[in-house]
């Protein structure tokens, strides 16, 4: 009965510590930065082009107000970004603003495509 008991306690806190591991991995090790990145695009078909100074700004979370311009590529990228729950909102004049709302926990690639205002 000893042996059984032990052996439960031993089992309890090994997931008990388990737990404990996935927690921080779910809400991240505080100081951990990333990098998000990627390219704007326009929705125009057939091709659509590639949409130079478009503002991606984070919204709200750790890093609100922070904010990369896309170059003459159409690409950005924006590093130190906090592990957590963002929101992006990408802007350019003529075109409608893209939001999208995401979970930060490692780099991330992203490809927002903007609608045009007609």
């Amino acid at each position: 009965m000893t042996r059984r008991l032990a052996f439960l306690a031993a089992v309890m806190l090994t997931f008990s510590a388990c737990t404990s591991e996935s927690n921080q991995s779910i809400n991240g090790p505080s100081g951990v930065m990333h990098t998000l990145s990627g390219s704007v695009a326009s929705m125009e078909q057939p091709s659509y082009p590639l949409i130079t100074n478009a503002r991606i700004e984070v919204a709200d979370g750790a890093d609100a107000g922070r904010f990369a311009e896309s170059d003459a590529k159409g690409v950005f990228t924006m590093a130190g970004i906090s592990t957590g729950r963002v929101s992006l909102t990408v802007t350019k004049s003529g075109f409608e603003t893209w939001r999208q709302s995401l979970w930060i926990d490692t780099n991330m690639v992203i490809f927002p495509k903007l609608v045009p205002i007609k």
